[in-house]
């Protein structure tokens, strides 16, 4: 149960530090394209990852032989591209419009990372066994690569490198 709260924390905390990146990019003068502002544009890019998200999460775990509904951030990424990229090519939009999400996405993502990491065996979102030294116990007894962690380094050193370009 500690892991499903500390989850929540950290999803929590992935909104506000996306938000806290909008209001910065929006501060830096930068200009988008002002098709990704329009409602439609947002509509799609939100019901496509709402799909994709529930979808990809869902099917992972019915894979794994588990029922039940989840979430994927994977899933809600893929949804939210295809469904924009459909959404574009029917409206006639050729310019690129996913820029202004780049870092509000890297830091959501770096910082949810996290509570998926605190979440442990419940998550699902786990690596494979490994006999390295920075293996992660989650609780079974086997000590498995902390992809989670991998993953929000990954995308903290990409925020870093995309604000200070």
């Amino acid at each position: 149960m500690r892991g499903a709260f500390l989850h929540t924390l950290f999803d929590i905390a992935a909104w506000l530090a996306a938000a806290a990146a909008v209001y910065w990019l929006a501060r830096q003068g930068l200009q988008f394209p002002a098709q990704s502002f329009e409602l439609p544009y947002i509509a799609a890019l939100v019901f496509g990852a709402g799909i994709g998200a529930y979808l990809f999460g869902s099917a992972n775990l019915w894979l794994s032989g588990q029922s039940g509904i989840a979430r994927s951030v994977e899933g809600a990424l893929a949804g939210g591209i295809v469904a924009i990229e459909l959404y574009k090519w029917s409206a006639g939009i050729a310019a690129r419009t996913g820029a202004r999400f780049a870092l509000p996405l890297a830091l959501g993502i770096a910082i949810g990372r996290l509570g998926c990491y605190f979440a442990g065996l419940d998550d699902f979102t786990y690596g494979t066994p490994t006999a390295l030294p920075f293996g992660h116990d989650f609780g079974d007894g086997v000590l498995r690569h902390p992809v989670q962690l991998y993953e929000s380094a990954a995308m903290a050193v990409f925020a870093i490198v995309f604000a200070s370009a």
